[in-house]
């Protein structure tokens, strides 16, 4: 069983960031099959950092989407963007600490892409399909 499936309810409308949305969720249930299997896997380490690297690009990639856009909300967004990173940034102390992860960390992880997908990137998918319609 995965932490999270992609659904319908994630898809923004936006196919680029659709494609890095589903590239986290990939990662963090490869993630979290793989602590569910052996807690500790060295590899579990490599797949952390991956998922760190992957997330600083896509917002990276987002933000920048929404400058282009020039999207009513980017301010916030990007404050939103930077929470997320650090509370993320405390997760990965705690492993590289304690070499381990418990149920928060993707409890954490779950909350944070469907929360972050439908309650805020849902935001510019629909500032961006509505400003194609008018195009």
């Amino acid at each position: 069983m995965s932490l999270m499936e992609w659904s319908e309810e994630l898809d923004i409308k936006v196919d680029d960031m659709n494609n890095e949305h589903k590239n986290l969720l990939n990662i963090m249930n490869l993630m979290f099959d793989m602590y569910k299997e052996n807690p500790n896997n060295p590899e579990f380490r490599g797949l952390f950092l991956s998922l760190k690297d992957a997330t600083v690009e896509h917002f990276t990639n987002e933000e920048e989407f929404m400058e282009k856009m020039n999207f009513s909300g980017i301010a916030t967004h990007k404050i939103i963007h930077k929470k997320l990173l650090e509370t993320f940034g405390e997760h990965l102390a705690k492993y590289e600490e304690n070499g381990s992860v418990d149920h928060t960390f993707f409890d954490f992880l779950k909350f944070w892409l469907r929360s972050h997908i439908v309650g805020i990137d849902t935001k510019y998918g629909q500032e961006y399909q509505d400003s194609q319609k008018t195009a």
